[in-house]
């Protein structure tokens, strides 16, 4: 009777796809509709949430944070109040752009002085509350605390995230996200450990072949 071994053949999962980082501050295609350009917040309100040490930082069209005069203690750049949900005083945009997955998974982490509303691609994620709460920022989407989480999930291709900041209650004002997009993509190519797999099954197979019993 002739034997010869079976081919033992093992494939590793794929490996899978990859993360954009989205951090007000720091990530391209950030942009606003009053000046286009974001600015950094030199000096932050006392009472807000400290920009993320990851690399997010508190944001707006211009130096709306708290700022002291020489001689006079605190003051700061005031906005007037947004008369409603309609007319936020400033839009914030954030692009981002992933081709590789069918889908795109993501959840940012918003703060807001007042408060903010958060749209993709138009569609309202979030919305404002103008019921004032602690340090002078409203509920919902506040200035304080470890930020309201915004999950969505949209089909790989290029989209537009749109935070409507309002001023609600005099004073400072200013925007921070800081989360991630992940793509669901599969990696065409196997991980290493599949080669050394494959490779395992190879070497079985040729030895096998090599050997004859009766």
């Amino acid at each position: 009777m002739k034997r010869s071994a079976g081919l033992f053949l093992v494939v590793a999962g794929l490996a899978q796809g990859g993360s954009i980082l989205l951090q007000s501050g720091v990530s391209a295609g950030e942009s606003n509709n009053i000046t286009g350009t974001n600015v950094l917040i030199p000096m932050l309100e006392p009472g807000w949430t400290p920009d993320q040490g990851d690399g997010s930082s508190w944001v707006s069209f211009e130096n709306t944070g708290w700022q002291i005069i020489a001689g006079m203690g605190s003051a700061v750049t005031t906005l007037p109040n947004a008369p409603g949900p309609t007319s936020p005083n400033a839009r914030f945009l954030q692009t981002f752009t992933d081709n590789n997955g069918t889908t795109l998974t993501g959840n940012l982490l918003v703060w807001a002085d007042d408060t903010a509303a958060v749209y993709l691609d138009g569609t309202l994620l979030t919305g404002p509350s103008f019921v004032q709460g602690v340090k002078n920022c409203s509920l919902g989407i506040t200035c304080t605390g470890a930020g309201t989480s915004v999950p969505f999930t949209v089909p790989s291709g290029t989209h537009t995230l749109e935070f409507d900041v309002y001023q609600t209650g005099g004073w400072t004002y200013g925007l921070m996200y800081d989360g991630t997009v992940t793509d669901n993509a599969v990696d065409s190519m196997p991980e290493p450990g599949a080669f050394v797999l494959l490779g395992t099954g190879l070497a079985a197979l040729a030895v096998g072949r090599g050997k004859r019993g009766f």
